[in-house]
Parts: structure tokens; C-alpha cells; sequence
């Protein structure tokens, strides 16, 4: 009888010690409350990768735009879409329909009231630029671009609408990218064009 007991004693015992080493399901359960984390960081590295390569190329089209203008005497209407359509190559392979650009020709006069004298802008998937902001209309130019004590500007404004399905279920249906540019003349104090309007 007392053989009897100790051998159920044992295989109890045998038995807890197996349940305590045994780590097959422990594993399985691990794994599968680690695994969303893990598909979530890799995703949203994925996709902030991607939101910082688009926001690094809108940042290099509105600069690229903003030197060619800049470094000419004068433009015309046919330039200006031709530096448009620098800017939708320099943000390919993304969506260039999604792309918005306008250049603006800003003149400071002596009281530094800051005027329109030209602006054009092509948004999306246009082939061809329309006017912009009025001319003559006044336009808030920083403080910092003011005290540099310049006369003329051109100012690019650039803005991205970035489209992913990650952040579209995550966060909002769109991430907006702007940029703003100004640059002064290179060549000459003013950067007029003579079909703008």
C-alpha cells in the first residue's frame, strides 16, 4: 500500500516537472503576442522611409525650382512649364499628379511693403501653369526675409499629398508635404516675365 502511494507520489511529481520544462506552447504564445508588434515596426519603418525620401525630394524640387528661376534675367510663360515639369521628374517614381508648385515674384518697395509683381502655379496632373496669386496683391513675407534688406524675391511654394494605405488605416488619408522656398536674383536685381500677365 505504501509502494502504491509513493508511486502516484512520483508520477505526480513526474509530471509537474514535466508541465514546469515543457516551453512548446510557451513559445507559440510568445510569438504570437510579439508578432503584431513586429509587423507594426516594420511597417511603419516602411512607410516613414518612405514619407522621408518624398519629403526630401518635394524639398529638392522647390529648391531646384527656385535656382533655375533664380538664375535667370528673365522668363516666360514656355520656361516656367518647362521648370514645372523639372519638378515632376525630380519627384518621380512618387505620384507627380500629386504635386502642387507655384512660383511667385515678390517686390519689397522702400517702406517694405511686399507686393506680387508675378506668380504661376500648376497643380496635380496639369500639363500647363495658371496664374497664381494676383498681381499687386500684398504678400506676408517673413520677418527674416525682410530685415535681409532685398528687393525682389522669388518665392516657391511646393506642397506633396502622400497617399499610403498604412496611414490611410492608421492615421489620415493623406500626409501633406509643403515647402517653401525664396531665393533673390543671381543675374540681375529683378526676375520679370513678360507673358505672365
Amino acid at each position: 500500500m505504501r509502494g502504491l502511494q509513493m508511486n502516484r507520489w512520483l508520477r505526480m511529481r513526474r509530471a509537474i516537472g514535466a508541465f514546469a520544462r515543457a516551453r512548446d506552447g510557451a513559445v507559440a504564445i510568445e510569438f504570437v503576442l510579439v508578432l503584431p508588434i513586429l509587423v507594426l515596426l516594420y511597417l511603419g519603418a516602411f512607410e516613414g522611409s518612405k514619407l522621408f525620401e518624398v519629403s526630401r525630394k518635394a524639398n529638392t524640387a522647390t529648391e531646384t525650382i527656385g535656382d533655375l528661376v533664380g538664375r535667370t534675367r528673365s522668363v516666360t510663360l514656355r520656361e516656367l512649364n518647362n521648370i514645372f515639369d523639372v519638378a515632376r521628374a525630380i519627384i518621380s517614381p512618387f505620384d507627380p499628379g500629386e504635386l502642387d508648385v507655384q512660383i511667385s515674384a515678390i517686390s519689397i518697395d522702400p517702406q517694405g511693403k511686399a507686393t506680387v509683381d508675378w506668380s504661376r502655379k500648376r497643380s496635380g496632373a496639369g500639363t500647363q501653369s495658371m496664374p497664381g496669386l494676383a498681381k499687386g496683391s500684398p504678400y506676408a513675407l517673413p520677418p527674416d526675409l525682410k530685415a535681409t534688406g532685398n528687393l525682389f524675391y522669388i518665392i516657391v511654394d511646393t506642397r506633396y499629398s502622400y497617399h499610403s494605405p498604412l496611414i490611410h488605416s492608421v492615421i489620415a488619408s493623406s500626409l501633406d508635404i509643403d515647402m517653401t522656398y525664396g531665393i533673390v536674383p543671381r543675374l540681375s536685381s529683378i526676375v520679370p516675365c513678360s507673358d505672365c500677365g
